[in-house]
């Protein structure tokens, strides 16, 4: 008995045995067979690299596709593992795709890719966007469409504006839009009066309305008078309106004024009459007209002026002996030399041959207006006014005076024998001219006076309020 009970263990362990072994050898195929295909797919892949790299530069992406395969090569085994381990718990084996760009990087899978990222929002984009949508418009357009709205305005109001030339890209947004539509200024029946007791009616018109009427008799035989008045000129005028006739028509105002529309029943009965008067505004037309003006403005600027200054150099004192007297020279000669003025343009000089001329002199400069005769005269000389000084003239007729110019400056007009003004050039040389004296007199000596001014300019600068025109184009805007 206990044998044939041990027998039967055997056999049933060896029944379980058998079961264990078809189960594994089940299972070990199986997992080949998707093995083989997993590694199929490597290759499938690896030739898809390939063939996405054929058009790239190999020297410079062979370590990052040799990268892609390896991973590529990774994710199949380790899905094939995972199968393996997880055959126990019944999971079913998975396969792990992969698309590769090889022209892409390798990055951390917990990195988002680069599409992802291009299409994701960020907070911050997010309220860039929004602050966007809800920025005001720049302080330009602001400013351009309160200025624009302020000439339409005025242009509606006044019927005119002027702008600037260069304003004119405003001219779409100044002119107002205007939408033209049919008034009615009678629409009704009205009763007539009779025994020739008219009925009338006024309106406002514009210039260039366009009325249209029509008028029917709907009651009495006749309605002898029906007229349309444009301030005092008749428009339309219809005698003799029978019963249900209707008549129509229409005419164009000629200048802004008052409508007047008078009805006249005769005879003993009343009549009704059917008004109909719409007027039809004539659209206005913008008419530009290009004018030039010319804007003064006052600017402060600082400027060269230009001073002129007189100024006394010499003030010489020479004596002539007689020509008896054998010790003493009864000739002398000087030069007239002017140095070290700058911006030099004129000089003059006065010699007096005696005391008594000197004494003259001396009597003009008490009254003279700069304290100096000589300068009073260049002035006038160099001004072209007439002289408010005389110079005192020689009359010595014992000294004769020889006088040299050296230098090719201007004589003026009013110079003398014994006096003179040059306007003169700042590179002339510095030795203007020479005088010879001689006494001719045995017996006397006179005192020589000499006296020079120079006239030079000083320049400086200094703020001085000047006026500059500008011609501006101006656009006169009439909206009739």
């Amino acid at each position: 008995m206990k044998k044939s009970e041990t027998n039967w263990k055997i056999k049933s362990l060896k029944i379980k045995s058998m079961r264990y072994i078809k189960f594994i050898t089940v299972f070990l195929s199986l997992a080949f067979v998707i093995a083989c295909a997993s590694l199929s797919g490597v290759e499938d892949q690896v030739e898809k690299v390939e063939n996405q790299i054929k058009n790239v530069n190999p020297e410079n992406n062979k370590k990052m596709v040799e990268k892609k395969v390896e991973t590529i090569s990774a994710n199949v085994f380790d899905s094939i593992q995972q199968m393996v381990t997880g055959s126990n718990e019944n999971k079913a084996p998975v396969m792990m795709e992969s698309s590769v760009d090889p022209t892409a990087e390798t990055t951390n899978s917990s990195s988002p890719s680069p599409a992802s990222t291009s299409n994701a929002t960020t907070p911050s984009d997010a309220s860039i966007t929004n602050s966007s949508s809800t920025t005001p418009p720049p302080v330009t357009l602001i400013y351009n469409q309160q200025y624009t709205d302020s000439l339409r305005q005025q242009l509606i109001e006044n019927g005119q504006v002027t702008i600037k030339g260069y304003e004119s890209i405003l001219l779409q947004d100044v002119l107002p839009e205007e939408v033209v539509d049919t008034i009615y200024l009678a629409n009704l029946f009205a009763q007539t009066q009779k025994k020739g007791i008219p009925i009338s009616f006024q309106y406002n018109v514009q210039k260039n309305d366009l009325i249209m009427f029509e008028f029917e008799n709907m009651k009495s035989k006749k309605i002898q008078k029906i007229e349309l008045i444009e301030g005092g000129e008749t428009r339309f005028v219809r005698s003799n309106l029978k019963k249900k006739e209707q008549i129509q028509g229409s005419f164009k105002i000629q200048a802004d004024n008052t409508l007047t529309l008078n009805i006249v029943k005769q005879w003993f009965f009343k009549s009704v009459i059917k008004i109909k008067i719409t007027k039809l505004p004539q659209k206005k037309q913008l008419t530009i007209e290009q004018v030039t003006d010319t804007i003064t403005e006052v600017k402060t600027i600082v400027e060269k002026v230009a001073d002129t200054l007189f100024s006394p150099t010499q003030d010489k004192l020479y004596n002539l002996k007689p020509v008896l007297e054998i010790s003493s020279a009864h000739r002398i000669s000087f030069p007239i030399e002017i140095s070290d003025v700058q911006n030099l343009i004129g000089w003059g000089y006065w010699i007096g041959l005696n005391k008594k001329e000197y004494e003259k002199y001396q009597q003009l400069e008490e009254n003279d207006p700069n304290g100096n005769p000589l300068i009073t005269f260049a002035k006038a000389e160099l001004e072209k006014k007439k002289p408010q000084t005389f110079l005192p003239k020689t009359n010595n007729t014992d000294v004769r005076m020889e006088f040299k110019t050296l230098v090719p400056d201007t004589l003026s007009l009013n110079s003398g024998s014994n006096f003179a003004f040059f306007k003169s050039d700042s590179l002339a040389a510095s030795t203007k001219a020479n005088f010879m004296l001689t006494n001719t007199s045995k017996l006397n000596d006179y005192d020589i006076y000499v006296k020079v001014v120079t006239v030079n300019l000083e320049f400086s600068k200094q703020e001085i309020e000047k006026e500059f025109y500008t011609p501006q184009t101006l656009l006169n805007l009439q909206y009739k």
